[in-house]
């Protein structure tokens, strides 16, 4: 009796950690400037809709000074910019100018907070806020890409697809060549945008190949055993900085029209993109290792534009209509693309838990079901949260289908084009990026509902 009772004590130590864990990984606010964590002995907070910030942290990270005046004043100055503001007071002063804030600096244990938005642009800074993934971006663009170290245009060449083995891939190749080179995949992918994912899984990491009907359109991998225009997955931002121009704005011509494709800060930052000679590059960066590249995926460019992902502008000629090649597909067909997605993502998860020697996880149907089951519930009701006004918790919905488990995690994303973004969208969110690599965790089950993603991790 007394062993049952110390083993039942176990499994609810156990259940109550792993709780705790996963919501804090779910709710923390992260900050980054330019792309750097800020650490602070107050966690940031959102009032009224707007973030407020631990003031010291944020600003010497934005190189700033701050100091506590007398009279009550915080004065934070920084070159030749001076802002005054006062605790619970709206009205704050930028070089002597008043500014009607939002919500005013608060005192939180003892630690001012202060809005983030207001300051980083005051500051110089540009502030982006990703409700996804509960992150603030602050970016000081001069910190980004010094002009001076601006690279000389790629050749041709470095455009090469080529292994550690001497395998040679291009694209636009044949399928029947793919073939000879790589074999037969380990399964077909049907996906949204006109070409099938061929999935290649290898101890080393994943390959996908985008294939048509003969011939070989679009090459993702983040295995370090592949190349793709001149990089690998694990180099260093300074090494892919040395080959390559990252621009804010990639100009390119298509089908006689003017094209450019526009890097908000945070994408600049998460996946800067190259195009030349009818490739579209896209860099997907680890922002939590210092931006090493984690993988790279290479397209042609109507396969890159029927994809998207990016915003984009064009001019073309008085009354000519461009075609993005975006097939239109029956419901049946849809289904049958997103769940693809779902197993794409799932060897995402499980070839990134290797590469950070975790154990594979196990595909779990009923998760999956249930994971469906909460991207068809945001898609629906137009709401993207963990609590459902009709489900409950991620603990709920699991409890509810009789799934037995003893902990349960559950990562949202949305708005992505395939799940290949999703995945690295996920990957380079600390707390997100705990669920995947939590060592307790035995099962997965993703669902895809159009752009609305849901993982559902479980303890057995």
């Amino acid at each position: 009796m007394l062993k049952k009772l110390v083993l039942l004590l176990i499994i609810l130590i156990i259940i109550s950690l792993t709780a705790a864990s996963v919501k804090a990984s779910n709710q923390d606010i992260r900050v980054l400037v330019n792309n750097v964590p800020v650490t602070a002995d107050e966690a940031p907070i959102i009032e009224a809709g707007r973030t407020l910030v631990p003031v010291r942290a944020v600003l010497e990270a934005l190189g700033a000074t701050v100091e506590w005046r007398s009279d009550g004043f915080i004065d934070i100055t920084k070159n030749s910019l001076e802002i005054l503001l006062r605790l619970n007071d709206r009205v704050a002063l930028v070089n002597g100018r008043q500014i009607i804030l939002d919500v005013p600096a608060r005192l939180v244990n003892g630690r001012t907070l202060v809005p983030l938005r207001f300051i980083g642009e005051a500051a110089g800074a540009t502030v982006t806020w990703h409700q996804h993934i509960m992150t603030a971006q602050i970016v000081l663009f001069s910190s980004i890409q010094p002009v001076s170290q601006a690279p000389a245009a790629p050749s041709s060449q470095a455009y090469e697809i080529i292994s550690a083995q001497g395998q040679r891939l291009s694209i636009g190749m044949r399928a029947a060549e793919l073939v000879r080179t790589l074999g037969e995949p380990n399964r077909r992918e049907f996906t949204l945008y006109g070409y099938d994912w061929w999935v290649y899984s290898t101890p080393d990491g994943l390959l996908l190949a985008g294939v048509t009907d003969t011939r070989v359109v679009a090459i993702y991998t983040d295995s370090h055993m592949w190349r793709i225009a001149g990089s690998t997955p694990g180099d260093s931002i300074d090494t892919l900085s040395g080959l390559h121009t990252l621009r804010e704005n990639v100009p390119f011509r298509h089908q006689e029209a003017d094209i450019t494709i526009h890097l908000e800060p945070d994408v600049l930052l998460e996946r800067p993109l190259v195009v030349i000679n009818e490739r579209a590059v896209t860099f997907h960066l680890d922002t939590v290792r210092n931006r090493e590249i984690s993988a790279i995926r290479i397209m042609d460019l109507p396969s890159f534009l029927a994809t998207g992902g990016y915003s984009m502008r064009w001019r073309t000629t008085l009354g000519r209509r461009l075609d993005f090649g975006v097939p239109v597909l029956t419901d049946a067909q849809r289904r049958n693309a997103l769940a693809g997605q779902e197993r794409i993502m799932f060897d995402l998860v499980n070839s990134f838990r290797v590469r950070n020697n975790r154990s594979v996880l196990l595909w779990h149907d009923a998760l999956a079901d249930v994971a469906r089951g909460h991207s068809l519930d945001m898609f629906t009701n137009n709401f993207f949260s963990h609590r459902s006004e009709s489900t409950g918790s991620p603990a709920e919905r699991v409890r509810r289908a009789n799934i037995d488990n003893i902990g349960v995690g559950e990562n949202l994303v949305v708005g992505t084009p395939d799940s290949i973004d999703a995945h690295h969208g996920l990957l380079n969110s600390p707390g997100h990026r705990e669920n995947m690599l939590f060592r307790e965790f035995t099962h997965l089950g993703i669902g895809i509902v159009e752009r609305y993603y849901t993982q559902k991790f479980l303890i057995r």
